[in-house]
């Protein structure tokens, strides 16, 4: 795969997150990350995981599952900050349910972007 440059959505999320974030250690969960661009773009205090249906590479913080089929989760872990970006319109009559899904997701003073 060649490079290329992050989308506008990306680099503002990217800057949204690293504001909520600040200078502490948090984890974040990218609903939908497709190549997982969003990881080279997070501050390194930020503990970066996706899930996808398609995961190009292999790596212990990427999950590769269909969270349409199945409920949103990652290996039981809760996160302080979850991304979903560009997802939901292809969720359907399914917004609510996977809505609720990543509240449960969420740390206690957890982060929905």
């Amino acid at each position: 795969m060649k490079y290329s440059r992050p989308h506008y959505r990306l680099i503002k999320s990217a800057r949204i997150i690293n504001k909520l974030a600040g200078d502490k250690r948090r984890t974040l969960l990218d609903v939908g990350c497709g190549p997982a661009t969003l990881m080279r773009l997070v501050r390194p205090n930020i503990h970066y995981y996706g899930i996808d249906i398609a995961i190009h590479d292999r790596l212990p913080n990427l999950l590769e599952a269909d969270f349409l089929e199945q409920p949103i989760r990652f290996d039981g872990r809760r996160f302080d900050i979850v991304v979903a970006l560009g997802v939901f319109e292809y969720m359907a009559g399914r917004q609510d349910q996977k809505f609720a899904e990543i509240a449960e997701l969420l740390s206690e003073r957890g982060r929905f972007v």
